[in-house]
């Protein structure tokens, strides 16, 4: 199977390609996720796996949660590539894929990642089973969800504005695409196709536009 995989749900730009076992990965940190880096680093790991575009059989794409803008970035181009070769589109929960590696730890995992606004967006695992839905809460909110989880849960992704005092096991903004693949390919073997019409982001946050509106609106 060769798969390639993307995520631009947070701050970073992260594709990678497992061919046959083997797992390329191209990650650029610390600037918003565009059209122009997201093609860059797509040549740029099919060039070190030496695999022709038109080689690739699956891809996969973080849904998010994450910003409209850079959800964006790599939906239309996963999206696109699917639909001209004719091949499947997995999405897969950027925040599960945050701690795929943690996922079969037996004790609560809450995974945190920054949505503006004094926002985060908060799940929780245990042992592989989603214990807390992923949503978009201010902070007060997010801390009452984890504390409830009781002192034996660890953190994991961006934390530290929730003040916490829990262990922090992953600390990270956002997923390696590496673990967007291994999820998918784990989907795929399981028979999963979805239409790809049917293949969305996560948008849990309203975006700015909508904020402003609503401020004007109301005031």
């Amino acid at each position: 199977m060769i798969l390639l995989a993307a995520d631009t749900s947070s701050n970073s730009t992260s594709l990678a390609l497992y061919n046959n076992g083997e797992v390329y990965s191209m990650r650029a940190d610390g600037a918003e996720p565009s059209a122009s880096r997201m093609y860059v680093l797509l040549d740029a790991v099919l060039r070190a796996a030496g695999v022709e575009i038109r080689a690739l059989e699956a891809l996969a794409v973080g849904a998010g949660p994450g910003s409209f803008t850079g959800l964006r970035v790599s939906f239309v181009a996963m999206r696109t590539l699917a639909w001209t070769r004719g091949i499947p589109l997995i999405p897969v929960n950027s925040l599960e894929a945050l701690v795929w590696p943690q996922r079969m730890l037996d004790a609560p995992l809450a995974v945190v990642q920054p949505a503006r606004r004094g926002h985060v967006y908060q799940m929780a695992l245990r042992a592989g089973a989603l214990i807390q839905e992923v949503g978009f809460y201010p902070l007060d909110e997010a801390r009452a969800r984890i504390r409830e989880l009781g002192g034996g849960a660890f953190l994991a992704g961006t934390p530290d504005d929730l003040e916490l005092e829990l262990p922090v096991l992953v600390q990270r903004e956002g997923p390696d695409a590496a673990d967007i693949a291994r999820l998918a390919l784990g989907r795929l073997e399981a028979g999963e196709r979805p239409v790809l019409e049917d293949v969305l982001p996560l948008y849990l946050r309203p975006s700015d536009a909508e904020v402003s509106a609503s401020l004007s609106e109301n005031a």
